[in-house]
């Protein structure tokens, strides 16, 4: 169905020419629901060429993410103004700080989430779950 959601969107901006930003806004979404990352972040880049927008930094800092280039989704996440209020994003920032071996600074993220939100969400609260315990795996490895 994504394929022919992505043909739909090149036929439509050719025919009857939406506008750049929308255009690459619809391949983006449609290059992630294939899983080709990387093709999704280039339209997201070409989107923030017209329009400034935290939801696109976020799918491409997840992206970045989703192909293990994790010191770019760290720069990514931090660029995104809604940061702090969005505890999903601010984990995701928490995880590729510790993929890129930043431990302390994840694990000071991970802190401020855990005070800020106290009543997490089931998703946020596995997440957290998740990123404490690689503190507990580290710990028993040491």
């Amino acid at each position: 169905m994504a394929w022919l959601r992505l043909f739909y969107y090149q036929v439509v901006y050719w025919t009857v020419g939406t506008t750049p930003e929308a255009h690459h806004l619809n391949l983006a979404h449609s290059w992630y629901d294939l899983c080709r990352y990387e093709s999704c972040i280039r339209h997201c880049r070409k989107y923030l060429d017209y329009k400034d927008s935290d939801y696109i930094k976020a799918t491409m800092a997840i992206s970045h993410g989703a192909i293990g280039e994790w010191a770019q989704a760290a720069a990514t996440y931090r660029s995104i103004s809604t940061l702090w209020t969005e505890p999903s994003l601010a984990l995701g920032l928490a995880e590729a700080e510790l993929q890129c071996g930043n431990k302390e600074e994840a694990r000071k993220i991970v802190a401020t989430v855990e005070v800020s939100h106290p009543n997490p969400t089931r998703d946020i609260a596995a997440a957290l779950d998740y990123l404490n315990g690689y503190w507990a795996d580290s710990a028993a490895a040491d």
